[in-house]
């Protein structure tokens, strides 16, 4: 009896070892993933720097006492997948170009709505894209006029230029020529625009001040914007000056934290489930509930729900990553980019499935032996010491005559 009992504790202190060291393992790889989780973090948020955009109150002010035209664009819709970029311009007097009687726009800048009649010639088109008269703008019973967006601001739609990668692999001539689509989170986008402003009474050109955007919209931040200043462009056969800008775009800070927050959070499901795989198959001492084949079912359709979340909803089969410095790679040798979904969502969703399947093929192979021995277990349990059938044996009453 001591024997089995030191044995039993035996068997009991090694078991609780193992799971000891299952649960170490466990901590240690969710504490791996949480250190990465914020090492990228806190390299995303370093690497930021202040945007390049201004605000529509700064660039007015910045035009001080000079007198003309100024246009002041807020950048309010961008159609990633149709490449456009819609700019709503502000026209804006300046100088002893004011409207009299007018509000300075945002409080004291030293700029109101124009009061001369204005054409607007947009990316070297030959006709005004836009007309601007002055005398439609109502006025109240003070003279006042009254300031109507859609007579004092114009949209214009533009195409933005997509920065292009080519990847050059190793094995082989081929080459692949992706769009910046195919390093979200990373992607990129450019655009230029240039403006002729000319006096519709007299078709002379009015100094032209400023021409500039502001204020990006839906994820998007501005890091570089650069102002060409005045230039001269062709117009019916005449040159007129003109002002163009330079505008490059990509996804802000936190768009990126939460997409490679997503990343990191579908590779920490996927190794949980070959992490149950592996202890189900091939540790003696544990055995795993059939209950747990729910948890890997549940993570193949969690995985593509949560990859649907990132910011712009990609496409699948897109990459992620940065050109890095490494000039040879096992794959490429003048680029090297993370594969968001050759890495990511493709190989997480391989390992899943055939790590559900393995585990609802193991749990149907058990129940058949299993089942084999309580049905043997039972009968032996009917069977007494002598052998014979005890479920069979019937009942002998014997009955005392009395003397």
């Amino acid at each position: 009896m001591k024997l089995l009992s030191r044995t039993g504790r035996a068997l009991k202190c090694s078991s609780f070892s193992l799971v000891s060291k299952a649960r170490r393992h466990v901590v240690l790889s969710i504490f791996s993933l949480l250190v990465l989780l914020v090492a990228s973090l806190l390299v995303l948020l370093l690497s930021v720097s202040g945007g390049a955009l201004r605000t529509a109150e700064y660039m007015l002010q910045s035009v001080g006492y000079a007198s003309g035209i100024a246009l002041v664009g807020h950048i309010y819709s961008i159609d990633l997948e149709q490449k456009t970029i819609t700019i709503s311009w502000l026209i804006a007097g300046c100088g002893l170009y004011q409207l009299t009687n007018s509000s300075s726009y945002y409080g004291d800048t030293p700029c109101t709505p124009s009061p001369t009649a204005l054409d607007f010639f947009v990316d070297g088109a030959s006709q005004p894209f836009f007309s601007y008269d002055p005398a439609l703008t109502p006025r109240d019973s003070h003279g006042k006029p009254i300031y109507i967006q859609a007579l004092n601001e114009f949209q214009t739609t533009h195409l933005m230029d997509i920065q292009g990668y080519t990847l050059h692999f190793k094995f082989g001539p081929r080459l692949l020529h992706r769009t910046a689509d195919y390093v979200y989170p990373f992607d990129a986008y450019v655009m230029t625009a240039t403006m002729i402003i000319l006096d519709h009474q007299t078709g002379q050109p009015p100094p032209f001040l400023l021409f500039y955007p502001v204020e990006t919209a839906q994820g998007l931040s501005a890091h570089q914007v650069v102002d060409y200043g005045l230039c001269t462009s062709s117009l019916n056969g005449s040159t007129f000056p003109s002002r163009s800008f330079f505008l490059s775009m990509s996804r802000e800070p936190l768009a990126k934290v939460f997409a490679l927050a997503i990343f990191c959070i579908n590779w920490a499901l996927a190794a949980m489930v070959v992490y149950i795989t592996v202890i189900a198959f091939f540790s003696k001492t544990h055995r795993l509930h059939e209950s747990i084949v729910i948890l890997p079912v549940t993570v193949v359709v969690t995985i593509p729900a949560l990859r649907t979340l990132f910011v712009g909803s990609p496409d699948f089969g897109i990459l992620l990553g940065k050109t890095s410095p490494f000039r040879r790679t096992l794959i490429c040798t003048l680029t090297f980019k993370w594969f968001v979904d050759a890495i990511g969502f493709f190989v997480q969703m391989i390992l899943v499935s055939a790590c559900t399947l393995l585990l609802l093929l193991g749990v149907a192979l058990r129940q058949g032996p299993e089942e084999s021995a309580i049905n043997d277990s039972r009968s032996d349990s009917r069977i007494g010491s002598t052998g014979v059938d005890l479920s069979v044996v019937q009942p002998v009453v014997v009955y005392n005559r009395p003397m």
